[in-house]
C-alpha cells in the first residue's frame, strides 16, 4: 500500500474548528495570548519583559539572537512549563466535527490510516485527543502494527512530552546554549493533561520540564535533543520513500533544515499543500511538485480529501512498508512472516481437508457400483488415504481462522465501531 505522510502546523490547529476552549494562536500571537495569560513569567512583571517588543514583532528571531544568548538554559526551561500547560488545555469540544476527527474518519473509511504518519510541529495535541475519542491509539514513533494505532512524530517535541527528574543535572543547565541528554516521558493526552502538567511542574520538586524545542531558527531542543532527533530522523526517512506528502497549514521555513530536506528530496508523485496563499510560492520552490489544494482547512477539506483518494486509493488493510533504514534483512518483520507461514499451513490443511472429503465421496460411490475387489483391496493405499480424512477433517474444523480472515473481520468491527462512535457523538452535540 501507497504511505501518506501528513505533515500540520499551527495552521491546522488552528483552523480545525470545534476546538476548546478556542482556536490556538498561530505564531505571531503567540507572546501576547502567553503574556497575558502567565503576566509573572511571560508578561510585564517578568524578566522577559525586556524583550517584549521583539517577541511581539519576530518570536523566532528574537528568541534565538537575544533570549538564547543571553539566558541561561534553565530559565527558558522554566518559562517553557506555563507555555506546556497553556497548549495542553486544548482539546475537540467532543462533536466529532472538528476536522481532525474527520480527517481520522475519512481515512479510516478508505482503509488508509495504517498507511499513514502524521508529522506535527505544534506543541498542543488537538490531533492526538481526536484520535483518542474515536477509540484509536495515538503512537509517537512508528512501532504502532495494529489497526487502531496512529503514528504521529512530534517534530518540535509536544506539551505531552516531559523530562524525567532531573533535580542533579540542573547545574548543567545554568549557562546560556547549555544542553542536558536525560530521558524523555510521553504522558497520555488524558481530559486531565493540564492537572497532570501542574503536579509534575509544581514546586518544590520533582524537576521534570517539557521536552518542546526552542520557537526560534533551527528549534533547537535544550533537554532530550538526542530523543527529538530520533524522531526529526524517522520523520526525514519517512518522508522520502512516500507516495504522497499532504502540508496542512505549516509556514515554510527553509531556516528549518529536518523540515524542509525531507520535502525537497521526497519520491512523492503527489504533494498537497492547504495554507496562506503567501507560503505555496515557497513551498513550490522546495519543490515543484506540490499543488495548491486550498487555503482554509474548512472549505478545502473534501479537495485535501479527493486529492488523497486518488493518489493513494482504496487500501487493502495491509501495513505499509516502513522506512528501508528501519527494516528488517527480510523485508518485513519476524512475526508478520510468521504470520504468513501461518496463513499458508493453515490453508494447506482445508484444502487438503476438501480434497479428501472429496476423494472418500468417490471411493464409496465406486464401491457402491463396483465389486469391492475391485476398489477396496489395492493395497493399503485406500485404507490410508480413507484413515486420513476424518485426521484433516478434525484438524482444518478445529484451527482457528488465519490470521488474514481474522484481519478483515477486525478491520470490519472497527469501521463499524468508528461510524457508531461518530453518530453517537454528532448525536449528542
Amino acid at each position: 500500500m501507497s504511505r501518506i505522510v501528513f505533515l500540520f502546523g499551527a495552521g491546522a490547529s488552528y483552523g480545525a474548528t470545534h476546538v476548546v476552549p478556542e482556536a490556538p494562536p498561530l505564531g505571531a500571537g503567540v507572546y501576547d495570548v502567553l503574556a497575558n495569560r502567565f503576566p509573572a513569567v511571560w508578561g510585564p512583571q517578568s524578566r522577559l519583559a525586556r524583550y517584549a517588543a521583539g517577541l511581539r514583532q519576530d518570536f523566532e528571531k528574537t528568541m534565538f539572537e537575544d533570549v538564547c544568548r543571553w539566558e541561561p538554559s534553565l530559565n527558558i526551561l522554566e518559562w517553557h512549563r506555563p507555555m506546556a500547560m497553556f497548549f495542553a488545555g486544548f482539546r475537540p469540544d467532543g462533536t466529532g466535527q472538528d476536522l481532525y476527527s474527520r480527517l481520522l474518519a475519512f481515512l479510516l473509511e478508505q482503509r488508509l490510516l495504517r498507511a499513514s504518519v502524521f508529522g506535527s510541529l505544534n506543541y498542543d495535541c488537538i490531533f492526538e485527543r481526536a484520535a483518542l475519542r474515536l477509540g484509536l491509539r495515538p503512537i509517537f514513533g512508528l512501532d504502532g502494527s495494529d489497526g487502531n494505532a496512529v503514528r504521529v512524530l512530534k517534530i518540535h517535541g509536544s506539551s505531552t512530552f516531559v523530562t524525567e527528574d532531573i533535580e542533579r543535572g540542573r547545574a548543567y543547565l545554568t549557562n546560556a546554549g547549555s544542553h542536558l541528554e536525560c530521558k524523555l516521558e510521553a504522558i497520555s493526552p488524558s481530559d486531565d493533561l493540564v492537572g497532570t502538567l501542574e503536579r509534575l511542574f509544581g514546586s518544590p520538586g520533582p524537576y521534570h520540564y517539557p521536552v518542546i524545542s526552542l520557537y526560534a531558527p533551527g528549534k533547537d531542543s535544550l533537554v532530550c535533543g538526542v530523543k527529538i532527533q530520533e524522531i526529526r530522523n524517522a520523520w526525514a526517512d519517512t518522508v522520502r520513500v512516500a507516495s504522497a506528502v499532504a502540508v496542512v497549514g505549516a509556514r515554510a521555513n527553509p531556516n528549518d533544515t529536518h523540515v524542509w530536506e525531507p520535502i525537497r528530496q521526497t519520491a512523492a508523485t503527489k504533494l498537497l499543500y492547504l495554507g496562506g496563499a503567501a507560503d505555496f510560492p515557497l513551498w513550490k520552490s522546495a519543490n515543484d511538485r506540490f499543488e495548491l489544494v486550498g487555503t482554509r482547512f474548512d472549505e478545502a477539506f473534501d479537495s485535501l480529501c479527493g486529492g488523497l483518494e486518488s493518489s493513494a486509493g482504496r487500501g487493502t488493510g495491509t501495513p505499509p512498508p516502513l522506512p528501508p533504514r528501519r527494516r528488517s534483512i527480510f523485508g518485513r518483520s519476524p512475526i508478520r512472516a510468521l504470520h504468513g507461514v501461518e496463513d499458508m499451513v493453515q490453508k494447506t490443511l482445508r484444502g487438503a481437508a476438501i480434497l479428501s472429503n472429496a476423494f472418500l465421496l468417490v471411493v464409496v460411490s465406486a464401491d457402491l457400483l463396483f465389486p469391492r475387489q475391485y476398489v477396496l483391496e489395492w493395497s493399503g493405499v485406500f485404507r490410508i488415504l480413507l484413515f486420513s480424512v476424518p485426521v484433516l477433517s478434525l484438524s482444518a474444523f478445529f484451527l482457528p481462522p488465519p490470521p488474514s480472515e481474522v484481519s478483515e473481520l477486525k478491520e470490519a468491527i472497527r469501521l463499524a465501531e468508528l461510524r457508531k462512535r461518530l453518530k453517537d457523538l454528532q448525536g449528542g452535540s
